[in-house]
């Protein structure tokens, strides 16, 4: 299937790599289905297109790469909200906010996005871990 994207123009995706948040992602509930595309080859960060939207498109990164003490402790219901069975299943990630002034990019920890890789379910859950930032600074961490 082919769809629009802003940033990649019109591109071709398959329909069982689309991914839905029933809940959509918070300030966006609306737009539930988006395809994840990688940064470049090999990268622990991706782009993550609505499906729905062709100017919405979130850029997220596996936050263990820059944090690896990180730790998703998120409530219950957000879990069974993508049928998980085994946390193997799960892939993780953070939404990342590129400031060019500041030449930083920050990551939400607070808020983390988890897909259910064996039904392509999703979720932005909160968590409960009330200390992690939702401007994480990853630009001293990590090179990208």
């Amino acid at each position: 299937m082919k769809i629009l994207s802003k940033h990649f123009g019109e591109i071709e995706i398959e329909e069982e790599h689309i991914v839905t948040f029933d809940k959509g992602i918070i300030a966006f509930e609306e737009y539930k289905r988006y395809v994840f595309i990688e940064f470049e080859k090999d990268s622990f960060i991706y782009w993550m297109q609505s499906i729905q939207n062709p100017d919405l498109c979130f850029l997220v990164a596996n936050p263990y790469v820059f944090k690896p003490d990180y730790i998703l402790d998120v409530y219950e219901d957000d879990l069974k909200s993508i049928d998980m069975e085994k946390e193997e299943d799960l892939m993780v990630f953070v939404i990342l906010n590129v400031n060019l002034e500041n030449h930083t990019i920050t990551a939400n920890l607070l808020g983390p996005i988890i897909v259910n890789t064996k039904n392509n379910k999703g979720v932005q859950a909160v968590s409960r871990l009330n200390d992690y930032p939702t401007d994480y600074d990853i630009t001293s961490n990590v090179k990208v």
